[in-house]
């Protein structure tokens, strides 16, 4: 009547089948997460536009800071960039180097506008970060980056400039930093 059970075949049969659970129960987990890093990117993108308009509209708005922010936004809408601007932000960075001349002539330009009108320096700096976290979380290479990048950030905030001066190196054309009025001379 009853055929004598193969054990083996059980256990086999058993063990495949408890491997495809846990390969859907973490493939599901895996979609969820990336579902919640699009839908964070989504967000952080808007506030992005939010804060680029803000300060790009503005008549008290620098045009050189207009400039490198609208360059800087553009460079951001490339993968390649934001997987080198994710990959600079987890690893030491050598402080030592002296930073460019375009780069000092940025951050005084932005030392200057936070004393005169800090609301367009929030907004510049709100577009930049926005904009990085947005562009990190929109690919999955960077997104697997973030939270080590967090780290980084809140360890060295110096971190986040050279990071964004190693991506400002990517494109040809992109600005990250602003000629001297000496220089320009």
């Amino acid at each position: 009547m009853y055929e004598a059970l193969d054990y083996a075949e059980l256990i086999t049969g058993l063990n495949l089948a408890s491997c495809l659970l846990a390969l859907t129960v973490y493939l599901a987990r895996k979609s969820r997460r990336r579902a919640a890093q699009l839908e964070q990117a989504a967000f952080l993108l808007e506030q992005h536009g939010d804060q680029l308009e803000r300060f790009l509209s503005d008549r008290g708005a620098p045009d050189d800071l207009k400039a490198v922010l609208i360059s800087f936004s553009d460079a951001l809408a490339d993968r390649k960039v934001a997987g080198t601007l994710a990959k600079t932000l987890c690893r030491p960075v050598p402080h030592t180097s002296p930073m460019t001349e375009e780069t000092n002539s940025l951050l005084a330009a932005l030392e200057q506008l936070r004393s005169r009108r800090p609301d367009l320096a929030d907004a510049f700096f709100g577009a930049i970060g926005s904009g990085m976290g947005g562009a990190f979380l929109r690919w999955d290479e960077p997104a697997r980056n973030v939270e080590f990048m967090a780290v980084r950030i809140l360890a060295d905030p110096r971190n986040e400039v050279a990071a964004a001066a190693e991506g400002a190196r990517l494109r040809s054309g992109i600005r990250f930093g602003m000629r001297s009025s000496a220089a320009m001379a």
